[in-house]
């Protein structure tokens, strides 16, 4: 199972090989700096489901699509980490579902290779990992999230 985690990690930083933003959001208010500050402090290997917030909350959904591209290896980490657990499978749904984004969807913004990538990623969770999607309480936002990324 490490090793399928590992190589999936592998690939998500080879295909969303991204520079590193200077900046991380783009408005001023004092939660955007709060989210700047700790998008800023970290980086691919060291940020944390905890830092990624919960409930809607997460610094990355106020990210510039260049930061949410970015961080992109970290969320694939996260998620496959604790999948079944309760923790982060709803938020990285989220952050994925176009129909929720503040600005234009990150899928809008992905390269062909990127989303055939997420399309793969959340096909192969479908298929392995469906009892843990169950425990997770997502399996009808899984599949909904997995038609929108799919390739026609």
């Amino acid at each position: 199972m490490q090793q399928d985690v590992d190589d999936w990690v592998r690939r998500s930083r080879q295909v969303f090989d991204q520079p590193r933003p200077s900046k991380f959001t783009t408005c001023d208010c004092l939660e955007c700096r709060d989210h700047e500050i700790l998008l800023s402090a970290n980086d691919v290997d060291t940020i944390r489901q905890e830092e990624f917030g919960g409930s809607g909350l997460t610094a990355l959904r106020f990210s510039t699509v260049q930061g949410q591209l970015y961080y992109m290896p970290a969320l694939v980490r996260t998620c496959l980490q604790t999948i079944g657990q309760g923790v982060f499978l709803e938020e990285f749904l989220r952050f994925l579902d176009p129909a929720s984004s503040r600005q234009k969807p990150l899928l809008d913004h992905c390269s062909l290779e990127q989303r055939k990538f997420v399309s793969e990623l959340l096909s192969c969770l479908i298929e392995t990992r469906s009892g843990e999607i169950d425990q997770d309480g997502q399996s009808d936002e899984m599949l909904a999230c997995f038609e929108k990324w799919a390739l026609d």
